[in-house]
């Protein structure tokens, strides 16, 4: 080939690059919001199964009463005196247990005045309180003379407990003259009621603590003190957050519209449907409010 060909050849040639388009993938990436939300309960635990309304059925001035030579047995104080324990009843038939233990009632039909100021009453706390309440209400529960009497032991072994017993329970003795047999029952009954209203007041495991969710994805939490099905009760406090309950599985699930951050407070639970009517009554007789002259009861 000539040059002058070769020259030609080679400005006339097309050149042709290979290539390729490089595509970057575009990732939609979802970012889900986190957020978390403070669990807890909103006021005092009582039984929950304990009835609100019956406050309202309650007259604020009645009597105590009891029968007469109807011992159901007998307590023995500090000193080794022993006292015979009857069931006592307020006027409309509600039992009623005695809160000092050697303080005496003037007569069997001793007037009796609902009383928020009572000495005994505002030396508890409001732990002890619902401790004593769930006592007496699993006795009522129960109904019979067995349990009366043990929640009567049981009353006087929390008194002694929280250090406001004018006299201290040493033991109990049944005679033949009792309407009760079984001093052990008595006793072992008490301990156990003692031992049943203070698992009433156990609250969730999860209580009191801040769980991490994520937007749309529901998150379960099991309470590993069997109690969660105490608390029927449940009230949401943030926007979008949704909760179920299963046995002692408690679900939570935030939506979109649900806060980003710390929501304190965010679900609370609690075992009474109300709070204004709290199921305890505490009596002074014979319009001593000390509950040293004359004896205070508790009713519920």
């Amino acid at each position: 080939m000539s040059k002058q060909k070769k020259l030609l050849n080679d400005s006339t040639e097309k050149k042709v690059t290979n290539w390729k388009m490089h595509k970057r993938k575009k990732a939609f990436v979802a970012f889900a919001g986190l957020l978390a939300v403070g669990l807890g309960t909103a006021g005092l635990v009582y039984a929950n199964a304990q009835s609100t309304t019956a406050k309202a059925s309650l007259p604020s001035d009645t009597t105590v009463n009891w029968e007469n030579n109807k011992p159901l047995y007998y307590e023995i104080d500090q000193t080794g005196k022993e006292h015979p324990k009857p069931m006592l009843t307020l006027g409309d038939g509600t039992p009623a247990w005695c809160l000092g233990l050697g303080v005496p009632l003037p007569n069997n039909t001793t007037q009796a005045q609902l009383d928020s100021t009572n000495a005994i009453l505002n030396a508890l706390s409001d732990e002890q309180i619902a401790v004593l309440n769930n006592v007496d209400y699993l006795a009522q529960k129960d109904g019979s003379l067995l349990a009366y009497a043990q929640a009567q032991h049981a009353t006087y072994m929390l008194l002694d407990e929280a250090g406001v017993s004018i006299n201290q329970t040493k033991d109990l003795v049944i005679k033949d003259n009792t309407l009760l047999h079984d001093a052990n029952a008595i006793k072992t009954g008490a301990t156990d009621l003692i031992k049943q209203a203070k698992k009433m007041r156990e609250l969730p495991s999860f209580t009191n603590t801040t769980v991490d969710l994520v937007q749309g994805v529901e998150k379960s939490l099991t309470d590993t003190k069997d109690v969660m099905a105490n608390f029927p009760n449940l009230k949401v406090n943030l926007k979008g957050l949704s909760e179920s309950v299963s046995g002692n599985v408690l679900k939570l699930k935030a939506d979109i519209s649900s806060k980003i951050g710390l929501n304190s407070n965010a679900l609370q639970y609690w075992n009474v449907a109300s709070f204004d009517n709290l199921p305890y009554f505490v009596y002074s007789t014979d319009g001593d409010s000390t509950g040293k002259t004359s004896q205070s009861v508790i009713a519920s």
